[in-house]
């Protein structure tokens, strides 16, 4: 059986006209561009067409259409904390070669990347010669709390007092503190 494509034609109603049809599915994608749902919006047709052809419910299609505008909302959300997080690698603690690293202990690298220790505001301190990996798992650790849906930030203590210097001079650097030390968790947490 080949299904029918869902077109504002063959999506009539029950007693409803081709034009109708038509006129409801533009209504629909306007509510939805109104709404701001894009990625619902582009979702629309495939989403119908498979519950018509799948002969799903409303409620079925609607938690489909949802979830699409949901997945790309996340992932909006994901893409502007790490755009936030000025990291300078792609580094994450997966590519960390914990084996090469000298007394760097693997349980204690996979305990922080579950981001636990954010909830009781536990401080970690990197110490080592260069060349270790601290920067490596620097941006590991803040690459992992962004998944986790936590706002991170990047700097190295140099950089960071080159900014605070010229703020506090001018007197606001209370405003700089305020936008870094935002409260962290983010979204459903």
């Amino acid at each position: 059986m080949t299904p029918i494509p869902r077109t504002p034609e063959t999506a009539t109603a029950a007693g409803e006209s081709p034009t109708a049809a038509a006129s409801r599915y533009q209504q629909l994608r306007a509510h939805l561009a109104e709404l701001k749902l894009h990625a619902a919006a582009e979702a629309l047709p495939a989403v119908l067409d498979r519950a018509s052809a799948e002969g799903l419910s409303l409620t079925v299609a609607l938690e489909r259409l949802l979830a699409v505008e949901v997945d790309a909302s996340t992932a909006r959300r994901l893409a502007g904390r790490l755009r936030f997080a000025c990291l300078p690698t792609p580094a994450t603690l997966d590519d960390f070669d914990v084996d090469a690293a000298a007394g760097i202990d693997r349980n204690l690298i996979n305990e922080l990347g579950t981001c636990r220790y954010l909830a009781s505001a536990t401080n970690i301190l990197l110490v080592g010669p260069p060349g270790t990996g601290k920067t490596h798992l620097s941006v590991g650790l803040a690459r992992a709390a962004a998944h986790a849906g936590y706002r991170t930030y990047f700097t190295t203590a140099a950089d960071l007092a080159a900014r605070c210097q010229p703020r506090r001079d001018r007197g606001s650097l209370g405003h700089h503190h305020a936008v870094l030390c935002r409260p962290h968790p983010v979204g459903d947490r």
